[in-house]
């Protein structure tokens, strides 16, 4: 999903840049969704090592917490990939408003 999102942010990119009309409020979507889903992405791989650490704790590795930092230790793995999901899916339908306009 990443790599996707990356080639699509620099596509937008590289058609803004070139002068091709497109529409930029959804244009300025797509790259703050995108950025956001890239961000929870990472969030989600970084917190694979600490759930396998915890693996005798819990078997349920989805309503493990992600983090044992104070204010991210609150969030639950499987919202944060929820909502990894959910941007992505607003980024690809933006995305397509800019390009089918």
């Amino acid at each position: 999903m990443v790599a996707v999102q990356t080639a699509l942010i620099a596509f937008i990119s590289v058609g803004a840049a070139a002068g091709m009309r497109i529409l930029a409020n959804a244009a300025n979507w797509t790259v703050a969704c995108f950025a956001v889903s890239i961000s929870f992405a990472a969030w989600v791989l970084s917190a694979i090592p600490y759930t396998v650490v915890r693996f005798d704790e819990s078997l349920d590795i989805y309503h493990m917490n992600p983090s044992s930092a104070p204010i991210l230790c609150r969030v639950p793995l499987w919202l944060m990939a929820t909502l990894q999901h959910v941007f992505f899916a607003t980024g690809i339908r933006s995305c397509i408003c800019v390009i089918c306009r």
